[in-house]
């Protein structure tokens, strides 16, 4: 939350902390972590649903992305948003992208690379020779 504040100039306080992804990477550890947090300075404001990405190098935690996805009670829908990462996991994700999806470099949608496979297998077997003469 403190990255968030100091970044946004807001004050939230942590409501629930939610899920976390982790994933050994070549050059790091990376984790998706979900939360729940509120405005400290609003009266009746809404406990929203944030996303997170860090990385660890060297046991030193870093904050790559921190983004409200807005008020909880309104967030429906594919919870991982396209991360092969966390393709199995119960960690929300924004719409917008903005984290490492894996698969191909940031925010890659499991659906288009589903199909982009597919025309590639294609286009293959439309080249091969055929083993008979």
């Amino acid at each position: 939350m403190n990255f968030y504040n100091t970044a946004m100039g807001t004050k939230y306080k942590l409501v629930d902390p939610g899920y976390i992804t982790s994933v050994c990477l070549p050059t790091c550890f990376l984790f998706h972590i979900d939360f729940t947090a509120k405005k400290i300075d609003v009266a009746g404001a809404p406990v929203e649903m944030f996303f997170a990405e860090l990385t660890s190098i060297n046991q030193v935690r870093c904050v790559k992305f921190c983004t409200s996805m807005g008020p909880k009670k309104l967030i429906s829908g594919d919870k991982n948003n396209g991360c092969l990462y966390c393709e199995f996991r119960n960690v929300q994700h924004p719409l917008g992208g903005g984290f490492m999806a894996g698969g191909g470099g940031l925010f890659t949608d499991k659906k288009q690379r589903i199909e982009s496979e597919q025309r590639e297998r294609n286009a293959e077997m439309t080249t091969r020779q055929p083993l008979y003469r």
